[in-house]
Order: C-alpha cells, then sequence, then structure tokens
C-alpha cells in the first residue's frame, strides 16, 4: 500500500516537474542581471 502510493506520488511529481522545465525552457529571466545557464539535456527540450 505504501509503496504504491510513493509510485503514484513520484509520477505525479515527475510529471508536473517536467512540465515546469517545458514551460522555462522557453521563457527568459526577467531580471537583466543574472541569467543562468541551462544544462545540455534542457537545452534538448528547446522549441525551435
Amino acid at each position: 500500500m505504501k509503496k504504491n502510493i510513493l509510485e503514484k506520488t513520484g509520477k505525479v511529481l515527475s510529471t508536473v516537474a517536467k512540465a515546469a522545465v517545458l514551460i522555462e525552457v522557453n521563457s527568459t529571466c526577467p531580471f537583466a542581471v543574472y541569467q543562468p545557464k541551462l544544462p545540455e539535456s534542457v537545452e534538448k527540450m528547446r522549441k525551435k
């Protein structure tokens, strides 16, 4: 039972994290001072 709940929670969290990355990879930092460098694995998700 506990393992089943952890698996479902993990899948949901993974989906939410991936959605957040897809939104953020195609946007820029609103502050002109600092724009962090994205990892190569995230750069591959960028829309062209």
